[in-house]
């Protein structure tokens, strides 16, 4: 007769060398895009919590920044989650502080910010306010550096 094993939780995953960070994150980021492909938006969630999970993976700026912006929209889209996914939005505005240029990330995620401000009520109508045109700016400004051909993905 066999006797119950008592299993106790264990962190999903173990802390990951700094030489394996990238990998890592590049193969939870693969799965991600999948997950969401595949409608399973849950579990996309998941992967991406796992990249900005500073105890168990450092990578550089950028990288975390993209996978907090994929989190947010899908905290947005599929979650009542709007604290979280504002929490993550502020995180990306302070990552991509450091980085030059990727003026598409930073205006996304102005734009996330002021879905949130909207979200949590009229009481942040001025954050709100300050989001929007703070991506404004910064969209108008890299406009005019922008080439013409690479507009349209704008």
């Amino acid at each position: 007769r066999l006797r119950p094993v008592w299993v106790t939780k264990v962190d999903a995953m173990a802390s990951v060398a700094p030489d394996q960070a990238q990998t890592t994150a590049d193969a939870l980021m693969f799965l991600a895009h999948e997950f969401v492909a595949d409608d399973c938006p849950l579990q996309a969630v998941k992967c991406y919590e796992a990249i900005c999970d500073k105890n168990n993976l450092t990578i550089l700026p950028l990288p975390e920044a993209n996978a907090r912006l994929a989190l947010a929209k899908l905290l947005l889209q599929y979650t009542d989650n709007v604290h979280r996914a504002k929490t993550h939005l502020e995180t990306t505005q302070m990552l991509l502080r450091s980085v030059h240029g990727h003026e598409h990330a930073k205006c996304r995620t102005f734009s996330g910010l002021s879905k949130c401000y909207k979200l949590m009520g009229p009481d942040l109508r001025r954050q709100r306010a300050d989001a929007t045109q703070k991506g404004l700016d910064l969209s108008i400004v890299s406009g005019k550096k922008c080439p013409a051909a690479e507009r349209g993905h704008w």
